[in-house]
């Protein structure tokens, strides 16, 4: 039977568009060429869900509503269809742009395209590769994640909520903890019966069932839970002071959009009407929040493509609700089902055993993942007796393996930081080199280098017969350039780490020539002699004596040198009316010395106090250096820029802003030095003639 000229049509429109992602497997390319109304991908691990969002944008861009409608333009004639069918026969490279052009139909601009991610990285990725498959025009595309979405839409229309300016502060979580600390404390509550982080928690899940603070209150005065009652009362200030900060926490970004959305008609319609296609990625992991904003911005053209793994949802935790997937059909009525189910990542063994773990989960939609690969190796389970005897077992099969292999060739995943304590022991015992991906050996890790530097602490405080544990340390350095400018530096550690806010540089000013014994006396004379002055006005007025810029004394001074330095520097403390604890590190033998007395302290190597107070002398040196060098840089610029007549600081500038070194300014043509603004051809023969005259002509023949 014979097709009408309108099934001809939409066949070989279909037919055009298929073919510029011939490269998709077939479901893959079903999710790109479906385009109107609500859509669910159910895409298995490994299925390429990142590939099928860039080409379904791609797809929209490209050609808009082209191949998921029945609509046929006005313009479109015989001739146009029998075009299109013959480019299909002859697939010709001189008729693909035309033929395209013919099945384009409303194509959509980038700017209209809304497409969330979970992380950052994932949102730069997906710029990156819509940026290589269509260009530049693409980077217009919303890519980014829920909280970066919200903050776009809260910048220009917070303004209608009161109290609230598009100049508003958002606070993370050290800044939401400090604030709820200072509540603690102002309410007099002890932050060990009532931790800052669980109050903030309990306050975050209130925020995402959309609970203020009084009808939280009414829900916990119900509850006759105590704490929650008190949660109710911290929830109130903490809301407070946010409000008088202009600032918002994590929880309030999307949810104050959601307020927006809902309260001012205009602005729902302005984002409704601008965003055509919504893509949601990792809908498993939303929560009620998430969802209530995602179905208010695809309430204009209920264009809304959401990608997911009903059976990969692991984060209830922090409030993720697997039933926005499940319920999608029911939520966004007419919503189509697409399953991505061939893997690319895995063999099919595995896969054979993840598709019979998985299919004993309660509340999923259902699909079988399968693969072209290899069939693989049959998997062995092991039951260990306990995390020790799975860590030696890990650590003998690689081992038994590893003949003939490298190391690098083996790999050892885990569900939970914590359990890799085991596995790098056994590691170590067995002298296997590893390296931890994606997170910090054990031996590194925050809780037990703060274990390492406490011990540190009580060490040098044993060492030096200290009176308190030196949780503030000051370490002092002299440095020359050329032996002619002398600087001191002062870096702080506090607690083990430094505290780079509290570093100062002091040019030495009463001492000619590389003196670093009176160089190291003028600068404790002039930090303890400040320190002390604005620590007795502050006392005066009122105010903490330890909140000033210098009015902070440390628990004990470091001074990088042997008995002499240390001499110099005790005398200038004791002159200037301080007693801090003070030594010395002679870093030829790295022993210590401490005032009045002649012979050293000798730290065992091991020593955690040992390493600790290396660790201060070397920053203190680094911090120097690295000063020096920067003085060296613009010195070196300025003598080898200011020698040429005419050459002044603004053209010195504007010159090392165009070829941004020196060498490439000398080895320039005249041509391209007359490029710069503000450089004359006569100036620019003088820079020329100069690098000449210095022995360093132009690498290349002048034009």
């Amino acid at each position: 039977m014979e097709q009408t000229f309108e099934a001809r049509f939409l066949s070989a429109r279909r037919a055009v568009i298929a073919a510029r992602f011939q490269n998709l497997n077939e479901m893959q390319r079903e999710g790109v060429l479906t385009t109107q109304g609500p859509l669910l991908l159910l895409a298995g691990a490994g299925s390429g869900k990142t590939t099928v969002l860039i080409n379904r944008i791609a797809n929209l861009i490209a050609f808009g509503e082209g191949s998921d409608s029945n609509e046929i333009p006005e313009y479109i004639a015989e001739a146009d269809v029998t075009y299109l069918e013959d480019y299909l026969k002859t697939r010709d490279p001189a008729m693909q742009q035309q033929a395209e052009r013919l099945c384009a139909l409303r194509p959509a601009a980038p700017w209209s395209i809304l497409a969330i991610t979970f992380t950052n990285k994932a949102a730069n990725e997906l710029k990156a590769r819509l940026q290589a498959l269509l260009g530049d025009y693409a980077m217009d595309v919303w890519a980014m994640t829920f909280h970066a979405a919200c903050c776009r839409i809260l910048r220009r229309e917070i303004g209608r909520l009161d109290g609230y300016t598009g100049r508003f502060t958002i606070y993370d979580t050290s800044d939401s903890e400090r604030v709820m600390k200072d509540i603690l404390k102002d309410f007099g509550l002890d932050e060990k019966s009532l931790p800052p982080r669980l109050a903030l928690s309990v306050i975050s899940k209130a925020k995402d069932k959309r609970q203020g603070p009084e009808q939280f209150s009414k829900h916990a005065g119900k509850s006759g839970d105590y704490r929650m009652d008190r949660i109710a009362q911290l929830y109130a200030e903490y809301e407070k002071r946010l409000h008088e900060a202009n600032a918002l926490d994590f929880d309030d970004i999307i949810l104050k959009t959601v307020e927006l959305l809902e309260q001012f008609e205009d602005v729902r319609t302005y984002y409704q009407r601008k965003f055509h296609y919504v893509m949601i990625d990792e809908y498993q992991d939303t929560n009620q929040l998430q969802y209530q904003l995602t179905a208010l911005l695809a309430g204009g053209y209920e264009n809304i493509c959401v990608v997911g793994d009903d059976d990969q949802s692991i984060y209830k935790f922090r409030g993720a609700t697997i039933e926005n997937i499940l319920s999608f059909e029911k939520q966004f009525k007419g919503a189509r089902v697409i399953r991505l189910e061939q893997n690319y990542r895995s063999t099919q063994a595995i896969l054979n055993a993840a598709n019979a773990v998985i299919s004993h989960n309660r509340g999923r939609k259902g699909k079988k993942l399968w693969t072209q690969n290899a069939a693989g190796d049959r998997i062995t389970v092991y039951e260990a007796a306990s995390e020790s005897d799975e860590a030696n077992y890990i650590s003998s099969r690689i081992i038994s393996m590893s003949k003939g292999k490298n190391f690098k060739d083996f790999a050892v995943l885990y569900r939970t930081n914590a359990q890799s304590n085991a596995v790098e022991n056994a590691f170590k015992r067995s002298g296997i080199p590893y390296r931890i991906i994606g997170g910090t050996r054990f031996f590194d890790r925050a809780e037990v280098k703060d274990m390492r530097t406490r011990q540190a602490m009580l060490e040098l405080k044993e060492a030096l017969h200290l009176p308190v544990l030196p949780r503030r340390i000051e370490g002092y350095d002299i440095s020359n350039t050329q032996g002619i400018l002398s600087v001191a530096s002062m870096v702080v550690f506090q607690d083990g780490l430094p505290d780079k806010k509290a570093y100062r540089i002091y040019r030495i000013k009463t001492v000619e020539g590389a003196n670093d014994f009176a160089s190291m006396a003028e600068v404790i004379t002039r930090r303890f002699t400040h320190g002390l002055k604005e620590r007795h006005e502050r006392e005066q007025a009122g105010l903490d004596p330890d909140a000033g810029s210098f009015s902070k004394l440390p628990d004990v001074i470091l001074i990088d040198g042997g008995p002499e330095q240390l001499l110099f520097a005790h005398r200038a403390m004791q002159e200037a009316g301080a007693s801090v604890p003070m030594f010395g590190l002679a870093k030829r033998f790295e022993e210590i010395y401490l005032p009045g007395r002649e012979d050293p302290i000798v730290l065992d190597r091991r020593s955690n106090a040992l390493h600790l107070v290396q660790y201060v002398r070397d920053e203190a040196h680094r911090f120097g250096i690295t000063h020096h060098r920067a003085l060296r840089g613009k010195e070196g610029l300025r003598s080898e820029l200011s020698a040429i007549p005419g050459v002044g600081p603004k053209k010195q500038a504007a010159l090392i802003r165009h070829f941004r070194s020196v060498k490439a300014i000398f080895e320039a043509t005249q041509e391209e030095l007359c490029q710069v603004e503000g450089i004359s051809t006569g100036l620019a023969q003088r820079i020329y003639d100069y690098a000449a005259q210095r022995g360093k002509p132009s690498s290349r023949p002048q034009e």
